[in-house]
């Protein structure tokens, strides 16, 4: 028992010191009973309903795994979706241990168990590594509590767990470089695509990158005919593992290969140089852009000058570090590590990694400098020193300050002032309160040394208490009073397929907290029909990730998406799309219900091709689909074409007297975004109203261009926000832009208020309109001879009578995944309307089946018992070998 504790001391040491940190650092969380739930970015709309939906799913019947879900958007199947965020994750299957309502409590938990493993599996590298390390606490410590994990620890949590594979990717590489084993290399391999395969690509690049530098600078003996070999195993030896990850990867990567980010921003050429100053701040300091967080302790200012002071023996790290600086500094290869995307840096853990090893390095060394050392490590400071004041930036003036103090003790050493242990010991307490100083500086007072900033919060002021941090959930960040009221008395009253819209409805993914289906969704593998069908229809919420968000609300849209009930706060009555009535109210929040209800299942007697189809504008398109299906005309055989003609109704608007802004050559100059623009209308009566803005362009002296347009009708509200087209990953080049403004236009007139200074310009402002006398008959057409809908999880049932051959959709996102059958035999699916599943029925009784199955989910189950079997008895030839 004794030598166990001496063998693992340091792992004892590094818990103590990890806990005591920790909770220095998180004491004013605690005072405050604040969770750890980030609630402004994507850790509130995304990864805590992610989690909680997914946990509460598993807890009803682990089966749920491998079903299709209803309220993931328009319907998508756990595995294609959630592999991306959890399902690998197997810290988050501790939640299973928490009772429902204290999922908040296992959340925070879990960001704190991710991060201690981080340190923990460094701290495992160190010992295992060939090139052992002496003084891997510090290293541990130093690689864990940086920017990137305080950062991505509360706004991605799932970003954590990349860090934790990596230092276990590492030292698979080497020791498979050392002939020591290659089934460790497998094992790493499957855990990370199983992880998640976005990272996993990141991952492979990065050991590419290390591998070749390994091989070059330790191996003694090289020759072409051992590297083709070694190249040869490493392989092999991945492709085993990814093998074995098939049984999740194959669905992800199945959906993943179908999404279409349309009109996703392009790749920049160049940094600006406010980038290249914040990614020298941000060596130190809690500094974020494109994701280059790096962060970390400032006896990095003396360790990365003296490592290639010595680079002789530092090469492998020094020729490391050189080409992860050139990652983070050209644009293109920033792209390349994020799959020829917009250039981020979500890896920029491996350049803490690598910055923990030349701590390593330095401490090694006894800390003795010459005279060389000395210079390089003050010309370094110096930099800091100036770029701290040019800035008035006093958080890198302050761990500048750290470094010196570091410095101080080094010189007292090599003077021999005081014994190396003592100096050692002042220097690890000093590194301990630099990195509380870091953790500090992220998450309570990150702007607090900035002299020019009058902004002296962190994000710890956005972490929602566990008090009430269901509350922006269940008021729609305070736009609907009694959402969660509202949606459980519908599910009480109504148990039939449906879907609930909730107007005004930033948080996308909301349908996952409260299990009801919706007609909106915020994930990254968003199903690329859908998306391309949201975008046809110029729907202005549209943008990436958040392809649909309820189309904007128009009327014949919910409709055709099978949405029966609408939550509406009493003010944004009138924006409740036409034909719904009062189904019931809680105080000022109030349950609207579609008359003209869809099912699931919609019957077209006739349909037309992409050249009429191109001919339409967006409004017309939309009225079009309600009478018409847009298909492929190779993929029908005796339904009829549609020969009929639509037509919008373009009215006429003047700019109303009232006005503070004009509008002049296509122009609209803001000098104060109080001032409102006020627009004069026709007759809009009994008509769904849309306003058309082609080319809307934004210039301001402002560096952001990102802004909003809010549109006002009596008391009702829409607010759309644009995002910067050259800085935002979200932003979504549309040559046009349509706004749905209801059909109830108090006194014709819309306000319309700008965000921000600056000129917006257009080609064309245009007010469309479409009439709703025609609409229930359009409904009625498509319901006429669909009878005894039945929606399960996995399938979709119903009856069928109809007079003529018919094309029937499925009101979901098309998808192979999909089959279905008339009268028991196979028909063949096809898209329909864009993004829709849809088949060819022929005339008279039927009865129709539509079932879901996991794209490639069985092919990948038996790759994955292949890719077991192979890498056991790899495990078995190497300990055959050893004996």
């Amino acid at each position: 028992m004794k030598n166990f504790f001496t063998e693992k001391k340091d792992y004892f040491l590094y818990s103590f010191i990890f806990l005591l940190i920790i909770l220095i650092i998180f004491i004013p969380l605690m005072r405050n009973n604040q969770s750890l739930i980030y609630g402004n970015g994507d850790a509130f709309h995304q990864h805590f309903l992610i989690f909680t939906h997914y946990i509460n799913s598993l807890k009803e019947s682990f089966t749920n795994i491998f079903t299709f879900d209803w309220s993931i958007g328009l319907g998508n199947d756990v595995i294609s979706q959630f592999g991306y965020y959890i399902i690998g994750d197997i810290f988050s299957y501790i939640g299973l241990l928490f009772p429902s309502d204290k999922l908040n409590y296992a959340y925070s938990l879990l960001i704190i168990l991710r991060m201690y493993f981080i340190g923990f599996f460094f701290l495992f590298y160190c010992k295992n590594s060939k090139k052992t390390y002496k003084y891997e606490l510090i290293g541990s410590l130093i690689y864990v509590f940086s920017s990137f994990v305080f950062n991505a620890g509360v706004v991605h949590p799932y970003f954590l767990n990349a860090a934790i594979i990596f230092p276990l990717y590492i030292l698979a590489t080497e020791r498979l470089l050392q002939n020591k084993n290659v089934y460790f290399f497998s094992l790493i391999t499957c855990i990370a695509f199983i992880n998640n395969f976005y990272f996993a690509y990141k991952l492979i690049i990065l050991c590419f990158i290390y591998a070749l530098i390994y091989y070059f600078v330790e191996v003694t003996e090289k020759s072409v005919k051992d590297f083709l070999l070694k190249l040869k195993t490493a392989f092999i030896s991945f492709c085993v593992g990814v093998m074995m990850s098939c049984i999740i990867l194959l669905p992800v990567i199945c959906t993943f290969l179908n999404v279409q980010r349309v009109g996703a921003v392009d790749t920049i050429m160049t940094y600006d140089m406010s980038y290249y100053l914040n990614l020298l701040n941000g060596l130190i300091t809690p500094s974020n852009i494109h994701w280059s967080v790096i962060g970390t302790s400032s006896i990095c200012l003396i360790a990365i000058p003296v490592c290639f002071m010595h680079f002789k023996s530092n090469k492998r790290i020094c020729i490391y570090f050189i080409v992860l600086c050139a990652i983070l500094m050209v644009p293109f290869l920033g792209s390349i590590m994020n799959g020829f995307s917009y250039p981020t840096h979500r890896w920029s853990f491996a350049f803490t990694f690598i910055v923990s090893l030349m701590t390593i390095k330095l401490f090694e060394m006894k800390l003795n400098l010459s005279k060389k050392d000395y210079i390089a490590i003050l010309s370094f400071l110096i930099i800091y020193i100036v770029l701290a004041l040019l800035q008035k930036n006093m958080n890198v003036f302050v761990m500048t300050i750290f470094a010196l103090i570091f410095l101080f003790f080094i010189i007292l050493k090599n003077m021999q002032v005081l014994r190396h242990n003592l100096i050692n010991l002042i220097l690890y307490i000093c590194i301990c309160i630099n990195i509380i100083n870091l953790g500090c500086q992220t998450y309570y007072q990150t702007q607090f040394y900035n002299l020019s900033s009058t902004d002296n919060q962190g994000i710890s002021q956005d972490f929602l208490s566990y008090d009430n941090s269901l509350k922006r959930y269940q008021t729609v960040d305070n736009q609907i009073e009694e959402l969660d009221t509202a949606v459980k008395y519908i599910i009480n009253n109504d148990q039939s397929f449906y879907r609930i819209a909730v107007m005004n409805n930033n948080i996308a993914n909301l349908s996952l907290l409260y299990n009801y289906n919706s007609t909106s969704e915020y994930l990254s593998l968003t199903n690329g029909n859908i998306a391309n069908m949201s975008y046809s229809f110029y729907n202005s919420d549209y943008s990436i990730s958040k392809s649909l968000k309820q189309l904007d609300n128009r009327t014949r849209f919910s409709t055709l998406l099978s949405v029966k009930y609408y939550i509406v706060d009493k003010k944004n009555i009138s924006m409740v799309p036409y034909g719904y009535v009062q189904y019931a109210h809680f105080e000022d929040t109030y349950i609207y219900q579609n008359k003209n209800f869809l099912p699931v299942l919609s019957a077209y007697d006739s349909w037309i091709n992409s050249n009429k189809f191109d001919e339409l504008n967006a409004v017309e398109k939309e009225i079009m689909i309600m009478n018409s299906a847009y298909v492929d005309e190779n993929k029908i055989v005796s339904v009829k074409k549609n020969i009929s003609h639509i037509k919008s109704e373009c009215i006429g608007f003047k700019v109303d007297k009232s006005s503070e802004l004009k509008i002049t050559d296509n122009k609209i100059v803001v000098k104060d975004p109080s001032k409102k623009l006020v627009l004069k209308l026709d007759n809009t009566f009994n008509k769904e109203v849309y306003l058309s803005w082609k080319n809307l362009n934004f210039e301001t002296n402002n560096k952001q261009l990102d802004y909003a347009i809010k549109l006002k009708s009596g008391s009702a509200v829409v607010k759309k926000k644009i995002e910067d087209r050259y800085r935002s990953q979200y932003y979504v080049n549309t040559p046009e832009k349509i706004f749905n403004l209801g059909h109830e236009i108090q006194d014709n007139k819309i306000i319309i208020e700008f965000s921000k200074n600056g000129v917006y310009s257009f080609t064309d402002l245009s007010f469309y309109t479409t009439s709703m006398d025609n609409y229930e008959g359009e409904v009625k057409k498509l319901n006429k001879g669909v009878r005894n809908v039945k929606v399960e999880k996995n399938y979709v049932s119903a009856n069928l009578s109809r007079t003529s051959p018919s094309i029937i959709q499925l009101n979901t996102g098309y998808s192979v995944g999909w089959k279905a059958y008339v009268d028991n035999k196979a028909v063949p699916i096809f898209k329909c309307n864009l993004g829709m599943v849809g088949i060819e029925v022929p005339e008279g009784e039927h009865d129709i089946y539509f079932e879901y199955n996991i794209p490639f989910i069985k092919v990948g189950i038996i790759i994955s018992l292949m890719g077991i079997i192979i890498w056991t008895y790899m495990v078995y030839l190497n300990r055959k070998s050893k004996r």
